[in-house]
């Protein structure tokens, strides 16, 4: 087992990489990501693309901003150091909120998916099943799961309270049950379960019905444009399949953050002793920083995938250009 000296050394190191490193992109990411979102959201609650999909984009919007906030209030305000009141704004305010939101995200992916599923594969019923009204209860679902599945984490600082906390903010080897039903049970494998393994699959599993039927719907598309009047098949433009492509890019660009912060969790159910292996500290630093490149680009996909949303985008700050 590694000193106590050799563990503060190696957190002391962690803090100062954090801060002067992936500290200042987070804050960067977080300055770009913010102002991004809520233009989009403001271009997304246009009348003139305003529907049941814009409600869910909203919502994976808004807590995709959350998180990038929450995340650049903790190292703006110098977190995380290894003092008592630190500490308890930490674990019970930042904390829990930085997980609500995370998982808010995730959920809200994972509902745009199956609604441009429901729209693209099955048009007629899609009208009935995807209401303004359910995208509304949707969202609501969404918030109230993420709210009532991370409350426990708003209690993690009274469970901290009742370890033995060394004055260099190690932890001692011992744990109650309850301290292992909570850190293992709880923030290893229902975490694991629930924020990753469960909407990876499902999001998986439909894109890829997804980009099959598109397939076949252009390939009979362009046979039936080709017997018909032989004109030259033109890509879709219209709103839905701009959406389509929209949630393709954003889910894409989801997985291909995601993998480092997977990698991390697979790492906690392999080996759970954190501060035995400091790289792991590493390796969580890089996880967030990733993340937050994920909730600060979605602006980027909406603007280079969604022509409606780039119309409107100029219209509505960009009018000199829309008039040329």
């Amino acid at each position: 087992m590694a000193s106590v000296d050799h563990v503060d050394d190696e957190m002391l190191s962690y803090s100062l990489l954090t801060f002067f490193i992936l500290g200042v992109v987070r804050i960067a990411l977080a300055c770009f990501g913010i102002v991004a979102n809520i233009v989009s959201i403001r271009v997304l609650t246009h009348k003139s693309i305003w529907s049941a999909t814009s409600i869910l984009l909203i919502s994976l919007v808004v807590y995709d901003t959350l998180f990038l906030i929450t995340g650049a209030v903790v190292i703006i305000a110098g977190l995380p150091e290894y003092e008592e009141d630190h500490l308890f704004i930490t674990v019970t305010v930042f904390y829990p909120f930085r997980y609500i939101s995370q998982m808010g995200s995730v959920y809200s992916l994972v509902a745009v998916t199956v609604e441009r599923f429901i729209v693209v594969v099955m048009p007629l019923r899609a009208r009935s099943i995807w209401t303004m009204n359910n995208a509304r209860r949707v969202t609501i679902g969404v918030f109230i799961f993420s709210l009532g599945f991370n409350i426990p984490r708003c209690l993690v600082f009274h469970q901290l309270s009742s370890t033995d906390w060394v004055e260099n903010g190690t932890l001692t080897q011992s744990e109650t049950a309850h301290e292992y039903l909570y850190s293992r049970v709880y923030e290893v494998y229902l975490t694991m379960l629930v924020f990753y393994i469960l909407p990876y699959t499902i999001i998986i599993v439909i894109n890829i019905k997804l980009v099959v039927h598109l397939r076949n719907s252009a390939r009979v598309t362009k046979a039936i444009s080709t017997r018909h009047d032989a004109r030259t098949y033109n890509s879709p433009t219209d709103k839905e399949d701009g959406l389509t492509i929209i949630v393709l890019g954003i889910t894409t660009c989801f997985f291909v953050c995601c993998v480092l912060p997977l990698t991390y969790h697979i790492l906690l159910l392999t080996d759970l002793d954190m501060f035995s292996t400091p790289h792991k500290v590493y390796l969580f630093a890089v996880s967030d920083t990733m993340l937050c490149i994920n909730s600060a680009t979605d602006f980027i996909f909406y603007c280079l995938l969604g022509r409606r949303f780039r119309k409107v985008f100029f219209k509505l700050f960009c009018p000199c250009m829309c008039a040329k």
